[in-house]
């Protein structure tokens, strides 16, 4: 199959390894319990729109409902719902600079909720092959959803519903 020159398509298959110390009142680990499993796919192709001193493109991610739940360590790999993200980019960049910009709206199925994603990442090139590049992250949830979480689940918190955060990197 050949894309045309202005898309590009993309696929991700994560292998997930999540481990849960478990705690008893006082704090004290009195175990552990370890999962292996596969999270959720994602599929997504992307447009280029606009090509000039910025370059401006439409993208379009299905994440399938391939997440796993352990009733027996209530670790989850990933979301129990189907999403669907829309989203729009923008960047720019020469030999020695670059920043981008994304957002996008993550829609999601059975009764989990929407929510609103943004990420921005801002480089500069020091020398050769080393760059410093500082990212933020952003996701708001919609709120919306009404899924019910095994109460197992609710100590590791990891992937439940209406999760919020805001993250930077260097």
């Amino acid at each position: 199959m050949v894309l045309p020159r202005k898309q590009r398509l993309s696929v991700s298959i994560p292998f997930k390894s999540v481990e849960n110390e478990l705690s008893d009142a006082l704090g004290e680990v009195v175990g552990s319990e370890e999962i292996h499993a596969l999270g959720n796919i994602t599929a997504g192709v992307r447009h280029n729109l606009y090509r000039g001193t910025f370059v401006v493109s439409g993208s379009f991610q299905l994440e399938a409902r391939t997440g796993n739940y352990d009733s027996s360590s209530d670790i989850a790999t990933g979301l129990d719902a189907w999403s669907v993200i829309p989203s729009i980019s923008i960047g720019t960049g020469t030999n020695k600079f670059f920043a981008q910009a994304n957002v996008g709206i993550a829609l999601r199925t059975n009764d989990y909720s929407h929510g609103f994603q943004a990420n921005g990442e801002v480089g500069y090139k020091l020398f050769d092959r080393a760059w410093f590049i500082g990212r933020l992250d952003f996701i708001d949830s919609f709120e919306n959803g009404d899924v019910n979480i095994p109460v197992g689940q609710l100590s590791t918190l990891l992937y439940a519903n209406d999760q919020e955060y805001a993250g930077y990197s260097l």
